[in-house]
């Protein structure tokens, strides 16, 4: 018997090695060969490149497209390899944080009754890889929420002891730094908290054992959320405030959105799963109890909408759904455990490796070397600058009025004076 659960654990160490190994590749050859985009672009000429600790304390005039953790790192990564303006460097950090990401999503996955399938829907997302590749705090976020699961799951498995309480706390507030939706995250986890230690008659006891490790990760919460109300209450366009300007248009364009572009197809999807979801709660509403993330992802999901419906705001939809992922699936997971349980084997197998499949074929046929969805057309400014370089000339009419909408223009045509000392810009 033991032999066969330690052969068990090396076959599946095995497909985590060799997956993870497959889009590790990817996701690098990514980072080397695609062009900057609007957005890194931004946040390494406005931010990274020279940080000040300023942008902290100003944060009414540093807020657009600062991913503070994000910016932070890639200022470190720019100093330490002494490389300006180079795509690689700027998303060195992501791609680090993506190999945590992975032993993260190992550690939490391997003792799982449903580990192959958790950790395929946990890799095998090709629009949460994409954004590993990227210099944006949506991968840094994600990888960090991952963790915090993990260290959740060894609170709920401790009996809540305090040390993994704080952890999970201590990496969800870190993550919201990353990205500030994360809050939705750390909201769900601290109210599930809430609750377990209530119910054992623990709260008091606890917020006096650990009240001085508390203190600074509220005053750090609260520092995040002013800055998240800040960027969301701003003047500036909120990305997805036209496609989740309404529940329609949250179902079109949420989770399911990341594997199936298609409106339609998605609110019909999006339907189904909230009516298994309402299925599962009325008949294995005992199993609550037993399974905090079956809980958790209830208290997940009405964190992701009812702030949106109670405030009037835009619901998260597309990539501001990233850092959220791993929460989602692990709970989406859990009601399928909850479904199959004491099915045939046979029959969940077969299910598993239907979804599997779904999930490689869905990343394989997405995979583009070349460009990222979100910013497809941005790409042609990097050719058009440095083919102006090349023939050592300045931009056309044709040329710059073209490309002067993107803001990779800045980021290059700076490139170009500070390497070559030439200004391909027409002033």
């Amino acid at each position: 018997m033991e032999e066969t659960i330690k052969k068990e654990k090396n076959y599946f160490l095995w497909y985590v090695i060799g997956l993870g190994l497959i889009v590790f590749l990817i996701v690098l050859i990514r980072a080397v060969t695609t062009a900057i985009t609007w957005d890194e672009a931004y946040t390494y000429v406005n931010y990274a490149k020279q940080f000040d600790i300023n942008q902290l304390i100003d944060i009414h005039s540093n807020y657009a497209n600062n991913h503070i953790l994000n910016t932070l790192m890639i200022f470190g990564t720019d100093q330490l390899c002494n490389l300006p303006y180079n795509e690689f460097i700027i998303r060195l950090p992501n791609i680090i944080m993506l190999v945590f990401y992975f032993i993260g999503s190992y550690l939490f996955t391997k003792d799982e009754k449903h580990k192959y399938l958790l950790f395929s829907g946990l890799i095998l997302n090709y629009y949460v890889m994409e954004f590993f590749g990227l210099g944006r705090g949506y991968g840094i976020a994600a990888c960090l929420i991952i963790w915090m699961c993990y260290f959740f799951k060894k609170a709920v498995n401790s009996d809540y002891k305090d040390k993994y309480v704080m952890l999970s706390c201590l990496l969800g507030t870190a993550a919201c730094y990353a990205n500030t939706v994360s809050i939705l995250a750390v909201g769900t986890i601290g109210i599930v908290y809430f609750i377990k230690l209530f119910k054992k008659k623990e709260i008091f006891n606890f917020l006096k054992r650990n009240i001085l490790k508390i203190i600074p990760i509220i005053i750090l919460l609260v520092y995040i959320m002013i800055f998240h109300f800040i960027v969301t209450g701003s003047d500036k366009p909120v990305f997805g405030e036209v496609e989740g300007s309404n529940l329609i248009g949250f179902f079109k364009h949420s989770f399911i959105w990341m594997f199936i572009q298609n409106g339609t197809v998605n609110i019909v999807l999006t339907v189904i799963g909230l009516i298994v979801l309402a299925f599962s709660i009325i008949f294995y509403r005992k199993k609550i109890k037993e399974k905090p993330f079956f809980l958790a992802f209830i208290v997940f999901l009405l964190c992701l909408i009812m702030p949106s419906i109670i405030l009037k705001k835009p619901f998260l939809v597309e990539r501001c759904l990233i850092p959220l992922w791993p929460l989602f699936i692990i709970g989406v997971v859990e009601i399928y455990g909850l479904l199959t349980e004491n099915r045939p084997k046979m029959l969940v197998k077969t299910l598993s490796i239907i979804c599997i499949l779904f999930l490689g074929l869905s990343f394989a046929k997405k995979i583009d070397l070349k460009g990222t969805r979100d910013w497809n057309d941005n790409y042609k400014v990097k050719d058009i600058v440095y083919n102006a370089l090349y023939e050592h000339r300045k931009l056309n009419e044709e040329e710059y009025n073209e490309i002067k909408k993107f803001y990779g223009i800045t980021f290059y045509s700076e490139k170009i004076i500070e390497q070559y000392g030439f200004d391909v810009i027409p002033r």
